[in-house]
């Protein structure tokens, strides 16, 4: 074997060895509606990140608890001594250690309200993720079935090609009929086409929110149907608890614990304190009391930013929660309207296509029809069906909408 072969396929082997552990890590993902729904509980990176946060709000905790708010203090002072001509040496040693009250409490209380604030900060990162996949999900299972409709209009083109050479054999067609046939054909395969390159770009959106690894393989199932029945009252009381308002009233918390705080900044502060000296030949030992005065700075700052913080959160949730019940009523109202026109195509036009199919290709295949009228009427039928999912897939986004307001989704 030449030196340039095994160098090759030296090349070669190290590729592989290299692509070894992708393939091993690549996983199959088969997900139907709940499935996307906890694969987006469990993957989504805003819901990661916004989880992420809680722990570093829970860290501080650590800090904020400590009984004693600084470290002690140590002084040793060493210097000489000149007296009738000797010289000696004097030092000291001193022991300080300074004491805070009524403001403990209040830091705990202002850290747990920014662990409450981060909490809910994840729910709602949880919700609008759920929202997001549920979204994507449905718009890549609304592809597939275009997909699916556009493969049954060509093989009907297919046969409507099939019949009109046959026709043509017979002398009962002509040669335009036979181009025609033949451009509804291409027309057909050029529009799966272009569908089939719309669900990949709909697969891809939903790849991307779920954070799946490029070599994952994705198979998405299911039907393209809200599930439940939804009830106004209980989708507006489950909204009243909706965790973008409960993050809210976590912010007033903290406004609360800021000012508490502030109030605990107007005690004295307290420092105690021990010390050792040795002068000449004498030992002595001092204790000390040293308090700090609160006269200029009595945590103004802390209580007024608190109360207005306070304020604030509470104006924001009333305008908040009024936008939220608008908005739960406005979905729920835009549900109930595309879930009327599903029911009005499946009761007055559904029931006729099939029947239509069937008469359309039984009338041209005996010669009744000319292929233009043919062509027509089953661009009609096409059209139909194509509005029917239209009209399920708006419906089903409807519904994902509504929930996600509430805050029910799941």
């Amino acid at each position: 074997m030449s030196a340039d072969i095994r160098a090759r396929l030296a090349a070669i082997l190290s590729i592989v060895v290299a692509a070894l552990p992708s393939i091993s890590q690549a996983r199959e993902y088969t997900l139907d509606y709940q499935a996307t729904l906890r694969l987006a509980a469990e993957r989504a990176p805003a819901v990661l990140a916004a989880r992420g946060r809680i722990d570093e709000r829970r860290a501080q905790r650590a800090g904020a608890g400590l009984v004693l708010p600084s470290n002690p203090e140590l002084d040793v002072a060493v210097g000489p001594r000149l007296q009738d001509g000797r010289t000696t040496t004097d030092f000291a040693l001193g022991l300080g250690q300074s004491l805070e009250f009524g403001r403990r409490g209040a830091r705990l209380a202002l850290v747990d309200a920014g662990v409450g604030q981060a909490v809910t900060a994840a729910q709602d990162a949880l919700r609008l993720a759920r929202r997001d996949a549920a979204l994507a999900y449905f718009r890549v299972r609304f592809a597939d079935k275009r997909v699916e409709l556009a493969r049954l209009a060509e093989g009907a083109a297919a046969d409507l090609l099939a019949t009109t050479e046959r026709r043509l054999a017979k002398g009962d067609a002509v040669a335009l009929d036979v181009n025609l046939a033949r451009s509804a054909l291409g027309r057909a395969r050029s529009a799966t086409l272009a569908l089939e390159a719309e669900r990949e770009q709909a697969l891809g959106e939903l790849r991307a929110l779920l954070a799946l690894e490029p070599t994952d393989t994705l198979v998405v199932t299911g039907e393209l149907k809200p599930g439940g029945i939804f009830d106004l009252p209980v989708l507006l009381a489950a909204a009243s608890r909706r965790p973008d308002l409960r993050q809210l009233d976590a912010e007033r918390d903290e406004g609360a614990a800021l000012a508490r705080l502030g109030r605990g900044q107007g005690w004295p502060d307290l420092r105690l304190g021990v010390t050792w000296s040795h002068e000449e030949s004498a030992d002595i030992v001092l204790g000390g009391v040293t308090i700090g005065l609160p006269l200029a700075q009595r945590g103004q700052e802390a209580r007024r930013v608190g109360a207005a913080q306070i304020a604030r959160a509470a104006e924001e949730r009333l305008g908040r929660a009024r936008a939220v019940d608008a908005e739960v009523r406005a979905a729920f109202a835009a549900y109930q309207k595309r879930l009327a026109a599903v029911e009005a195509f499946e009761r007055d036009v559904l029931p006729l296509l099939d029947e239509n199919d069937r008469l359309l290709a039984r009338t041209y295949d005996a010669g009744q029809l000319a292929i233009t009228d043919y062509l027509v009427a089953r661009r009609e039928i096409l059209e139909a069906r194509i509005e029917y999912l239209e009209r399920l897939h708006e419906l089903v986004q409807a519904a994902t909408l509504l929930q996600a307001a509430a805050g029910v989704l799941s």
